[in-house]
């Protein structure tokens, strides 16, 4: 017995457990509750009202707007029940304005604007109170009067409502990778992304180290670089998701009909996803340049790399250790264009085919000893303060009489320029390395008769970098005066958010904006002032030492002010007894006083 009591709570347990779950799976999809409790309170709007207006809302302070017209105000003593949604494109257009009221002045405007569309597509009964508040704002040019005719307007103009779920995928197809043309990466071809909404947030899933992406449009590029891919197959996805929230509006009974029937609004986020895997993997490419005696790496070599086209795609000089490269499908020959010190030059084409199926080449080409001693000149280019190698240095060396001998690119290790002539040589740069002061030394040096000569050394000095600073300045429009609480935005010239920030009463300073083109937006006003539309475009110049100055400006909002003073009486929401009595008493007060003065005048005239 107690063995099945201890069984009958766990499985009342499991139940519990599994119904809470069931309760969020619900909450998730509609969020509007079943049944509320409202209240409402006077409110002296911005554009007087024919009758004392009321703002109705939730006992937890949600707005709510009434769709019954003269009846009775919501009170927290009755109940009212959900019975339905909206079909119709327009209250659920005007209904989902009201949702987004900030204020009391814009739960005006969707209040007095929902009361009209209503009535003018005869979804509610006329209301000579409502009529007589439209003809007054018909010709108005005030700005919560503008605001209500834009949003009746606009209501009336809708003829759907978009409450359809997300949609996004990927374009169909495999993806495939080839190989950039510096050769540090692996590029796919475009992914395209077909999504219902504007914005979606891509990711990458298990993908090779340093694996990125660049977007253009809606078409995706992703780069893996080559040191991250070897001849083991990767396999990685990538994965893009949308999100939609979509409103809907319900209506709400009182539980007594003499009540107003209440409408509300409620949000639903709606999520969608689509992804693609993909791989790579490819062939592991070794090439070793070898004495052929024995078979010990040999450095200085001058080597390239062609293909079937006869391009050259990779050069370089041998070291001792052999050289791995990465190359697209296909069929390649490798030749030697100088041979090694002491080493004869290899006549031989070395062909070998690479199908980026994960399999391992290894190349050799070997080198003969020379009989002759060959006389080499090592020419280095090298940073001047650490005196290490400088790649990328465009130089040329000349002979006495100014011709061209030889042009290179320098590499991380010195040039090297076998037999070389006796005489006299000037060696000049005709382009900087990156990142460094063009050198206009000309260094000159001796080629002996013996064909012997020093070691020649240029040096590059480092461009002194420099960071211009971006200033963004927020000021009131009349005081110039710094405001703080904006919320604004930098968008960069593809449209990618670089950053957003917070005004404060100083200006907000940058250095970490490369060289281009920017756009600043507002996207939340400091409070008191009106959310401005200006888009500021600057410009960061590249090694300009000028600072950038942006200013951005806010108007002060404006006092909204009545268009009467006159007391408003709240009229009863239907005629009744009690009012016709208050008017026929009125009448008699008029008649007697009347009567009085007349007497009086008869008294004094002597009549």
């Amino acid at each position: 017995m107690k063995e099945f009591k201890i069984k009958k709570i766990i499985i009342l347990l499991l139940l519990t457990f599994i119904s809470i779950l069931g309760i969020k799976n619900v909450v998730a999809e509609a969020t509007a509750p079943s049944s509320l409790k409202m209240k409402y309170r006077n409110y002296n709007p911005p554009i007087s009202f024919p009758q004392t207006f009321h703002i109705k809302e939730t006992t937890s302070g949600k707005y709510v707007y009434c769709a019954t017209y003269a009846k009775k105000m919501p009170v927290t003593s009755i109940t009212y029940n959900r019975v339905g949604t909206y079909t119709d494109p327009g209250i659920n257009y005007i209904l989902e304005q009201g949702y987004n009221a900030k204020n009391d002045k814009d739960y005006f405007v969707a209040q007095t604007a929902f009361w009209i569309y209503l009535m003018d597509t005869k979804r509610m009964n006329y209301s000579n109170s409502v009529n007589t508040f439209k003809s007054k704002i018909s010709s108005s040019s005030n700005t919560y009067a503008t605001r209500i005719k834009n949003l009746v307007k606009k209501a009336k103009s809708m003829n759907k409502t978009n409450q359809n779920n997300p949609t996004i995928k990927l374009s169909n197809g495999s993806v495939a990778f080839s190989l950039s043309k510096d050769g540090k990466y692996y590029l796919s071809n475009n992914i395209t992304v077909n999504s219902s909404e504007k914005n979606y947030k891509i990711s990458l899933v298990k993908a090779p180290n340093g694996t990125t992406y660049t977007k253009n449009g809606n078409n995706i590029i992703v780069k893996i670089p080559t040191s991250s891919v070897n001849n083991i197959k990767k396999t990685f996805s990538i994965k893009v998701n949308n999100t939609k929230t979509i409103f809907k509006s319900y209506k709400y009974k009182p539980s007594n009909s003499s009540y107003q029937v209440m409408s509300a609004t409620y949000p639903i986020t709606k999520n969608a996803s689509a992804s693609k895997s993909m791989s790579i993997v490819v062939d592991k490419i070794t090439i070793s340049k070898q004495d052929v005696t024995s078979k010990a790496e040999l450095p200085g070599a001058k080597l390239e790399i062609l293909n079937s086209n006869s391009t050259v795609v990779d050069s370089w000089t041998s070291t001792k250790t052999p050289h791995e490269i990465s190359l697209n499908p296909g069929t390649y020959t490798l030749k030697e264009t100088i041979a090694p010190t002491g080493y004869d030059l290899s006549t031989e084409a070395i062909k070998f085919t690479v199908t980026n199926k994960g399999v391992a080449n290894k190349v050799v080409m070997y080198n003969t000893p020379s009989k002759k001693e060959i006389k080499k000149t090592t020419i280095s280019k090298q940073d001047i303060t650490t005196k290490e190698e400088i790649a990328g240095a465009t130089l040329e060396l000349k002979d006495s009489t100014g011709n061209i001998i030889e042009t290179w690119t320098s590499t991380t290790t010195p040039h090297v320029i076998t037999d070389l002539k006796p005489g006299t040589y000037t060696l000049i740069e005709t382009q900087a390395p990156v990142g460094y002061e063009l050198s206009t030394e000309k260094v000159t040096f001796e080629v002996d008769e013996e064909g012997d000569t020093t070691p020649v050394v240029m040096y590059n000095t480092p461009k002194k970098k420099v960071i211009p600073q971006v200033i963004i300045s927020k000021q009131d429009s009349s005081t110039k005066q710094q405001i703080e609480g904006a919320t604004l935005e930098i968008i960069d010239a593809s449209g990618e958010v670089v950053e957003t920030f917070v005004t404060e009463t100083t200006s907000h300073v940058m250095t970490t904006l490369e060289p281009g083109t920017y756009t600043l937006v507002e996207k939340e006003a400091p409070e008191g002032y009106e959310l401005t539309n200006e888009k500021v475009t600057f410009e960061v110049k590249e090694d300009s030492e000028e600072n950038v100055n942006v200013i951005m400006y806010n108007n002060k909002e404006k006092e909204e002010v009545p268009e009467t003073t006159q007391e408003e009486v709240a009229v009863p929401s239907t005629a009744s007894f009690g009012s016709i009595i208050t008017k026929a008493f009125g009448g008699i007060i008029l008649i007697i006083g009347s009567v009085l003065i007349t007497k009086n005048l008869k008294k004094k005239n002597g009549i």
